[in-house]
């Protein structure tokens, strides 16, 4: 697994343009012995039999800069075999100086406590934006020719990184897609499904226009890695995939209230919403070919 830390952008991030780990104590996670670690500034080699803990360690390093386990486990899952607890504290530096210290702890049936230089955090998403740490193993080469939900979860949390105000359009539709849904699974207030559809394709439409700029930065990037690793003269393209097309957000909320409308007497059956960026895709192409 590599660990990589992205340039910090944002003002309340640690801010410079290399951030690094110093250090990271670990008790009762996974495998691991309690220990202290760590790190050199360049490049870190993990190495080890298969079944010693390298993954998680990885997972550990992540944890309390994310508020998660990037393996999507329970965290009751996450505390050592026969233990009750488990506690993760990373320090983090920049090149101009700046230090943050991250915690995370979890005890057997309490909730998870995280963090700040000693503040805690009522908030998992006050956390996700304020670095820039990304994990990538060999699962996520279903990236490529895995289900879409998973293009979706890596454009959603690649955005919400880099742009807090993403993140918050992303929870405020989540938020009214379980409200829409849940109405749906009743079968009845039919009359109030139309307040529901327009406040959805309000949030969607401005989900999927913020997807399709971030988008636009990403291909770049990737076009341009792919460039000097893959054969000469090849070109990989990423685009963003919807049923629903429109030149401006005011056009797209249109468009997504008459898709939702179309849809309506399907939805009452399947019980779901049937319209919106919650089924758009992401595609991987080169020279054309998906």
């Amino acid at each position: 697994a590599l660990l990589q830390l992205a340039d910090a952008a944002q003002a309340q991030r640690l801010s410079a343009a290399a951030v690094r780990y110093l250090e990271l104590r670990v008790e009762g996670f996974r495998n691991l012995a309690s220990c202290r670690l760590e790190f050199h500034p360049a490049v870190n080699f993990i190495h080890g039999a298969n079944g010693q803990g390298k993954t998680n360690l990885i997972e550990a390093l992540l944890y309390p800069v994310s508020g998660r386990s990037h393996r999507l486990s329970r965290d009751e899952e996450l505390v050592a075999f026969g233990g009750e607890h488990f506690h993760l504290a990373a320090l983090l530096a920049d090149d101009g100086g700046g230090q943050r210290r991250f915690t995370a702890a979890y005890g057997r049936g309490t909730v998870k406590k995280l963090t700040v230089d000693g503040e805690e955090l009522g908030r998992l998403a006050d956390l996700i934006s304020l670095t820039g740490t990304v994990v990538f193993g060999p699962g996520d080469v279903e990236l490529v020719d895995g289900e879409p939900e998973l293009r979706r979860r890596f454009l959603d949390y690649t955005f919400a990184k880099t742009d807090p105000a993403y993140l918050r359009r992303l929870l405020e539709y989540r938020r009214i897609l379980r409200q829409r849904n849940a109405l749906l699974k009743t079968g009845r207030g039919r009359s109030g499904l139309a307040l529901w559809s327009q406040r959805l394709a309000e949030a969607g439409a401005a989900i999927a226009m913020a997807r399709r700029r971030s988008l636009v930065d990403l291909a770049a990037g990737a076009g341009r890695y792919y460039g000097q690793m893959g054969p000469e003269g090849e070109r990989l393209t990423l685009s963003y995939l919807s049923r629903q097309e429109a030149e401006d957000e005011a056009a797209l909320v249109a468009r997504l209230e008459a898709a939702l409308a179309a849809a309506e007497s399907a939805e009452w059956l399947k019980k779901r919403t049937l319209a919106g960026p919650h089924l758009d895709d992401m595609s991987i192409d080169i020279e054309g070919r998906n």
